[in-house]
Order: C-alpha cells, then sequence, then structure tokens
C-alpha cells in the first residue's frame, strides 16, 4: 500500500506515538498513563517500531493490533531488503541494534518482512480541524505532490520520504500545503518540536544518540495536537 487514509474516531480518542525503537514495555506504559481504551482508541505511527530496543520481536503483537495504526519507516525497510537480500542488505544487516533480526533464519525473516509490507509508506487521518499526515522523515511541500510520489515510489523517493533529515537540522519551518499538520519521526529531538506546521515526536525512545540524555517515548492527543504525555525509557526497559 502506498497512502491510507482515515476517517475521524468519532467514538473514541486517537493518539500518534514516536518512534518506539523496540521498546513495548514502555509503550504499554504509556498507554496505560492516558487510560488507553483499545475497543474505542486509536494509536497512529509513522513508523521505526523496531532494533536497538530490548524487545523488537514484541513488538509485533502490537503494530498489527486492530487499534494500531502505523506505516513503514526506515528500519522497517532496511528489515525487509535483509530478508529479501536486495541491494545494500549486508551493509544494512551490520547495523547497530539490529542483531536481533540477522539471528534469525531467513525464512523467519521473511515471515516478517511479508507482514511489515502490508504497512503503507504514509498515513492520512482526518480530525475536526483538518487533515493531519504522517510519512516517517519528511514530506515535500506538498501534500498531494507526496501521496502521488508514494503511489509508485523509486529508491530516491523512499530514501527522501523515510530517511531524509535535512529539513529538521536546517529548522526548515516552511508548512506542507494540504494539511492541518504533518507528524513525523527519524530525527530525534529532546522533546515533540514543531516546524511551521510539522510536529518532529522522536523524543529518543531506544537512541544511542549523547545529544539525548533523557530518552523518553511521547504521545500526542491528534485533536488538540497540544496535549502531550511522555515516559521516560528506564534501565529495565531499554
Amino acid at each position: 500500500m502506498s497512502v491510507v487514509c482515515y476517517p475521524r474516531n468519532t467514538v473514541g480518542r486517537s493518539f500518534a506515538v514516536g518512534d518506539i525503537h523496540g521498546n513495548p514495555k514502555t509503550l504499554v506504559k504509556l498507554l496505560k498513563k492516558v487510560n488507553f481504551n483499545t475497543a474505542t482508541d486509536y494509536l497512529y505511527s509513522p513508523g521505526d517500531f523496531f532494533d536497538r530496543g530490548p524487545d523488537s520481536v514484541g513488538m509485533m503483537e502490537y503494530i498489527f493490533a486492530p487499534w494500531f495504526r502505523g506505516s513503514l519507516g526506515n528500519h522497517e525497510l532496511a528489515l525487509i531488503h535483509i530478508a529479501y537480500r536486495l541491494p545494500d542488505w549486508e551493509n544494512l544487516a551490520r547495523s547497530k541494534g539490529r542483531a536481533w533480526f540477522v539471528a534469525l533464519s531467513q525464512e523467519q525473516q521473511l515471515i516478517i518482512a511479508e507482514a511489515l509490507a502490508t504497512l503503507p509508506y504514509a498515513m492520512e487521518v482526518e480530525t475536526e480541524d483538518g487533515p493531519v499526515g504522517f510519512v516517517h522523515a519528511m514530506s515535500f511541500l506538498d501534500w498531494d505532490s507526496t501521496k502521488e510520489c508514494l503511489n509508485n515510489p523509486g529508491p530516491l523517493a523512499l530514501r527522501t520520504l523515510l530517511g531524509d533529515r535535512e529539513r529538521s537540522r536546517n529548522n526548515d519551518s516552511r508548512p506542507v500545503k494540504g494539511l492541518r499538520a504533518l507528524i513525523v519521526g527519524h530525527q530525534s529531538h529532546t522533546h515533540p518540536t514543531w516546524r511551521g506546521n510539522t510536529l518532529y515526536l522522536d523524543t529518543g525512545c531506544g537512541s544511542h544518540s549523547k545529544r539525548i540524555t533523557h530518552p523518553t517515548l511521547t504521545l500526542v492527543e491528534l485533536e488538540s495536537l497540544s496535549t502531550f504525555y511522555s515516559r521516560e525509557t528506564s534501565k529495565d526497559e531499554a
């Protein structure tokens, strides 16, 4: 799938979460903090569910739950490349935090990769004040152009939209046309960070960066886009 569009949740709440990186215990505790109701609430994520953390395998239980709606991050794309032995798979397999996947048989890897390949590259979620877009790293400045590109993306487009850090590093605050807000992950920040109408929601869960002295996992309530909840990743969870 390329881009999936979801209607507004009128029976419960909707949340977005940053990069989880193999920390399902932290996710569960954060959901308990907001009294998440799996019967009526939804959780959206722009990817990077795996690697770095202590329980990447355990994340499979959550990302295919009916209340969880996620799109591919560059880490998921890397796992697909490794499983199918696509170009550069050996370099990707040597990446820090990916030993859990390399240790699996190729048959086991392919089972995971086939499931991940059903996830979209991006999502669009309707809210009372307009659509909110999700893509892992960045969008073009026109959301419709991003969606059109992802209908049949080439390798360069995927590397850019799922792996580019240039807009974040340049403090680019130009708005993305056609969206109320764009929620991305990939580039970790010490706290949720707005640049124009783009919200950087990766607050370092699973991060090994020296910039992030207190890695946390962060949720934002999707209707308000101003109510944040965070949980620090403790030593027993990291």
